[in-house]
């Protein structure tokens, strides 16, 4: 009750309750709350890096999207290795993924966005691959994954800019499956790349 009355003892509360879940034996509680914590206001590095190291994959997963999506080019060096680790096993992580509360779309699509967000050279050496990967998404993880390389290869829009990011436009340009697609206009306009150009590319113009 009091903890309800008083705000600051509430967040007190949240915070001990998901420390707590977070050392679970039942991996879905420890994913759930080990992604709650770390998106909390106020934590850092060093409050990640051990969650980064968990001996299960998806609460290491679990816990770098919620590093990359809280302190970006910040995260800690192990969060985009561990993205990377979620991707080279997708198929055996991905069933488990999708069951955790928090997670609406593929594996792929989270693995994507926060690599975008973390941005290092572990991050964007993944691009090509990414883009290989590109002509055999669904249209919601294609939107996701896009958005993500393209956040590699670009960041704030500044340099230095990830070293196949030419490749990446090109790969864009003769997917085929995002011209006329809203999302990828919208995508593509916030790093200042009209979906022309990407016509203009593909005809070599």
């Amino acid at each position: 009750a009091l903890a309800r009355r008083d705000g600051w003892l509430a967040k007190v509360a949240d915070g001990a309750l998901l420390q707590q879940a977070a050392t679970h034996d039942r991996w879905q509680t420890a994913a759930t709350a080990v992604h709650g914590l770390l998106g909390q206001d106020g934590l850092g590095a060093e409050q990640a890096a051990p969650w980064l190291e968990h001996p299960d994959p998806i609460v290491r997963f679990s816990a770098a999207i919620a590093t990359a999506q809280r302190l970006g080019p910040a995260s800690p060096a192990r969060t985009s290795v561990v993205l990377g680790e979620a991707i080279d096993h997708e198929a055996e992580l991905a069933p488990r993924f999708a069951q955790l509360p928090f997670v609406k779309g593929r594996l792929l699509a989270y693995a994507a966005l926060h690599l975008g967000n973390v941005r290092d050279q572990v991050a964007m050496a993944r691009v090509m691959e990414l883009a290989g990967r590109l002509g055999d998404l669904d249209v919601f993880t294609l939107d996701s994954v896009t958005a993500g390389l393209l956040a590699l290869c670009f960041g704030d829009g500044t340099p230095p800019y990830a070293p196949d990011f030419v490749d990446v436009l090109t790969t864009l340009s003769s997917c085929g499956r995002l011209e006329g697609f809203a999302n990828f206009s919208q995508t593509s306009a916030r790093f200042g790349l009209p979906v022309d150009a990407f016509v203009d590319i593909e005809n070599n113009r």
